[in-house]
């Protein structure tokens, strides 16, 4: 329905990498559209969208989201969200005081603006019951829930996404004023090296603060843990300054080199516009 794929977790230069890399394989995608009406004697047959296209099919795959059911809770007597979550306090209890909530139906806020996010992630999900599982019996700071950085990757034909916090065009959207850097470089040294993939990194951070607000990354299997760093720093509110000077444990088999570590030369990008 969106004009690009991922475009909700992910910025158009993203975007278009997936794109690219599904069009080499031969898929067709459509986009400013959905499916209106699928069609068949006996099977599939034909799918219409609504802006007049059809096309003929044999089978049909459909992903297209999930919707939390929250009337367990409802029965209870148990408050829902102004996301018609479970509400829950920073410790994941619900307005009954011997009732935690955690996962898909209880309500999450966003990290930087506390406002209601419909994020079913994993991630998210175990983080809460940690805090849920430390906070039955006592209340322990240390494990409060302070909003989801909505932090994922994914897999698409040998090609890696991560994200995490927010992107350049939502941090706008709330109003954040903000400088990105980017930075591309492989992730092994030198990148002659058999196996070795390039890796690109966005960084968004507040321009005034310095303070890091989102990041995305793209590339081979490294991503898959270079975005758990970035996550990490967001949760820690670390600024362009800190990740400039970023200590990190290197192997030419293993890494990018020190001297050209994406994360930080994404963050001396920004630093630089600054």
């Amino acid at each position: 329905m969106f004009p690009h794929l991922l475009i909700n977790s992910f910025d158009l230069e993203f975007s278009e990498l997936v794109e690219e890399r599904l069009k080499a394989r031969c898929v067709n995608i459509f986009t400013n559209t959905k499916v209106k009406e699928i069609r068949g004697e006996g099977k599939v047959e034909k799918v219409y969208f609504d802006d007049g296209k059809e096309v003929d099919v044999d089978s049909v795959i459909l992903g297209v989201g999930a919707v939390f059911n929250p009337q367990l809770a409802v029965k209870a007597g148990i408050e829902l969200g102004r996301g018609k979550g479970i509400w829950v306090d920073e410790y994941m209890r619900t307005t009954d005081p011997d009732i935690f909530a955690v996962g898909a139906c209880a309500g999450k806020k966003d990290f930087y603006t506390r406002k209601y996010t419909p994020v079913m992630l994993a991630s998210t999900a175990t983080a809460e019951a940690r805090i849920a599982g430390a906070n039955l019996y006592e209340l322990k700071v240390i494990r409060e829930n302070k909003g989801t950085i909505a932090i994922y990757s994914t897999y698409i034909d040998g090609l890696v996404l991560g994200s995490a916090g927010l992107t350049e065009q939502s941090a706008k959207k709330e109003g954040f004023e903000i400088v990105s850097g980017i930075a591309q470089g492989m992730d092994k040294h030198p990148g002659t090296l058999t196996g070795s993939s390039k890796v690109k990194v966005k960084l968004i951070f507040s321009r005034r603060s310095g303070i890091i607000l989102g990041g995305q990354v793209a590339g081979g299997m490294s991503c898959g843990e270079m975005i758990n760093i970035i996550g990490m720093a967001i949760q820690q509110r670390v600024s362009y300054t800190d990740l400039e000077t970023l200590q990190m444990a290197t192997h030419p088999c293993l890494t990018s080199a020190p001297t050209m570590y994406p994360i930080v030369l994404a963050a001396e990008d920004a630093a630089d516009k600054v």
